[in-house]
């Protein structure tokens, strides 16, 4: 480095402006750079989860999870799978080798999942690549003001969670609570029987009241159209009327009662909420999200007054900041007292300087060398900043009074 030295007596105006330049920089780069509270790091596992309502334990290993194990043999760099099968559920946990690259290997399962043939009733499968970063950012309360039911449960589906789903940077928006409202038919054996219809006539009748059949393509007055017909209930009349034959409806061999789903229930001061848990992608700003998710939540309160109100219940991005903006002082404290004691022994300012001048430039480069690379603040990251300044601090003592003891003699 003598060659740097030598250059830099020579042209101390243009030291003095690399130096201030630096800084800037170096500024410019901290309040841009993505904060997060743990760096990226994707997990060499996936996790297949499915769903099959009305399915014990031995049809869900039978019909879905044994389908699923035979679409995974070939995936590419596949150590093991494990598989837990229980009513109405299965649970497959992939783990692959460490150099094999997480989001291709997700992307093949994902591929060879769907070709698979589920039993009705089962729902698409959940593939699932748990990174670092993408973690729960925000969890946030709904309450209303009366109790919830349907209406209440459509206007969170419908324009509640549109608003957090658009905003850039979310990966997933997870609701829990609420009483959904499910018809309750208890169907009288004996007065089914002497209206001679049976149960399983029943059941289809039932099930194609909700479904949508495509008839074909028909011609109608000599033009080609398809026919689709549908089948929906608006209301419980609508139900309670519907015809088994010519003599008999169905609320004459069944009660039919309107009841509330009451599996979970969770309250907020009080009061029962539906509870909203937004989590980030891998490529997104923790601190960032947190903010847009706040004005998310002011805009809800103002639109929706009088209806419902939004309250947030933890922010890991205002505790990332925090912890951040703390270790960061807590840096900066450090290096101020390193000064002050060498300013103390030395009882000169031109040494001091030197100190003064070569740890803030030594933040700010790394900074910049930070934002260029694309590595995020976080507490990996500043704790290594952090030994670092501590060394600087020490190589610094060690140059400057060599310098003063050559000065003096």
């Amino acid at each position: 480095m003598t060659w740097f030295t030598k250059w830099a007596l020579r042209n101390k105006a243009a030291l003095v402006f690399a130096v201030i330049a630096s800084m800037i920089f170096g500024i410019f780069s901290y309040t841009t750079i993505p904060m997060e509270l743990m760096p990226s790091a994707d997990q060499p596992y996936v996790t297949i989860s499915t769903v099959g309502n009305g399915m014990d334990a031995v049809s869900m290993d039978e019909q879905v999870t044994q389908p699923i194990e035979k679409a995974l043999n070939g995936v590419r760099g596949k150590q093991s799978v494990v598989a837990q099968t229980g009513n109405n559920f299965s649970q497959l946990t992939v783990t692959f080798e460490s150099k094999i690259d997480v989001k291709e290997a997700k992307q093949q399962i994902e591929e060879r999942i769907s070709m698979v043939k589920f039993p009705n009733g089962v729902m698409k499968p959940y593939v699932i690549n748990l990174n670092t970063s993408e973690i729960p950012i925000v969890e946030l309360g709904l309450t209303f003001d009366k109790e919830i039911g349907n209406n209440e449960l459509n206007i969170v589906e419908n324009e509640i969670m549109p608003m957090f789903k658009d905003l850039k940077g979310v990966g997933n928006v997870i609701t829990n609570g609420g009483r959904n409202q499910q018809v309750m038919i208890e169907v009288n054996p004996n007065k089914l029987a002497a209206a001679n219809f049976p149960l399983e006539k029943l059941y289809t009748l039932l099930q194609g009241k909700t479904a949508s059949v495509a008839v074909g393509e028909q011609t109608i007055n000599n033009e080609a159209t398809s026919i689709i017909v549908t089948g929906k209930l608006e209301t419980l009349d609508d139900l309670k009327n519907i015809q088994l034959n010519s003599k008999t409806k169905l609320q004459d061999v069944a009660a039919i009662t309107l009841q509330e789903d009451t599996e979970s229930i969770i309250h907020l001061n009080g009061k029962s909420f539906i509870d909203v848990v937004i989590q980030k992608d891998s490529t997104s700003n923790a601190v960032t999200l947190g903010k847009q998710v706040e004005d998310a939540v002011k805009k809800i309160n103002k639109d929706f007054k009088g209806t419902l109100q939004a309250t947030i219940v933890m922010n890991l991005g205002d505790t990332v900041l925090d912890s951040i903006n703390s270790m960061t002082r807590e840096v900066l404290t450090g290096a101020l007292f390193a000064t002050l004691i060498i300013w103390l022994f030395l009882r000169s300012f031109r040494m001091t300087l030197i100190t003064i001048i070569s740890i803030p430039l030594s933040l700010c480069m790394t900074m910049i060398l930070l934002s260029f690379f694309g590595v995020t603040l976080n507490i990996l990251t500043l704790g290594g900043i952090a030994v670092s300044v501590g060394r600087l601090v020490d190589d610094s003592i060690v140059v400057v009074e060599n310098i003063y003891r050559r000065k003096t003699k």
